[in-house]
């Protein structure tokens, strides 16, 4: 294996951990907001408890996961965006 067949492993490997660790954060905070949110606020007497059979926590979580994906996405695509744009700059320095 040459260089950069290693660098292109490695960096594919980093990207799919960075991608998990991704989807793990958005599972545990939409879950936090779903269902650990309503809890401490019925615990509080700050809600009422939910009736059985109307739960519309697992309706919320999967928004919310949904949601921080998108928001996550649109933050990843800005970003690479603007470090293309950053990187045709410096080139173009270079040309001159």
């Amino acid at each position: 294996m040459g260089r950069d067949e290693n660098h292109y492993r490695y960096s594919f490997l980093f990207t799919l951990a960075v991608v998990i660790l991704l989807l793990l954060a958005a599972g545990v905070f939409s879950y936090l907001w779903a269902y650990a949110l309503s809890d401490a606020l019925v615990a509080g007497h700050l809600m009422s408890p939910l009736e059985s059979g109307t739960d519309p926590r697992p309706q919320q979580m999967q928004l919310a996961f949904e949601v921080i994906l998108g928001v996550l996405a649109f933050i990843t695509i800005s970003l690479k965006w603007l470090s293309y744009r950053h990187l045709r700059r410096i080139d173009a320095m270079n040309r001159e």
